[in-house]
């Protein structure tokens, strides 16, 4: 929990939306791990994490979402959808 609320905060401070291209792919391996914890607390700080992520554009980290059973966030969405995709299609789609 304590390596995904410490990931958090450096995206947070990554105002100009950049920095994580160069940790990309260490932050997916924190996440599938953290994800894989019993713990709901744990997991819905990942999806929160995860939702923070493609909402400032980093579409790659959705597929983490997808590979997840449970769902997005504590709502339920169609397979494959995150809570961003509900925003971004205001008609429903």
């Amino acid at each position: 929990m304590r390596s995904v609320l410490i990931l958090d905060r450096l995206v947070q401070s990554d105002v100009e939306g950049w920095r994580i291209l160069g940790w990309a792919e260490e932050a997916k391996k924190v996440i599938e791990k953290a994800m894989e914890a019993k713990d709901a607390k744990t997991q819905a700080a990942c999806v929160a994490l995860v939702n923070r992520l493609v909402a400032k554009g980093h579409m790659g980290f959705r597929e983490l979402l997808d590979k997840n059973d449970n769902t997005h966030g504590g709502e339920e969405t169609r397979p494959g959808r995150t809570q961003i995709d509900r925003y971004r299609n205001f008609d429903g789609a």
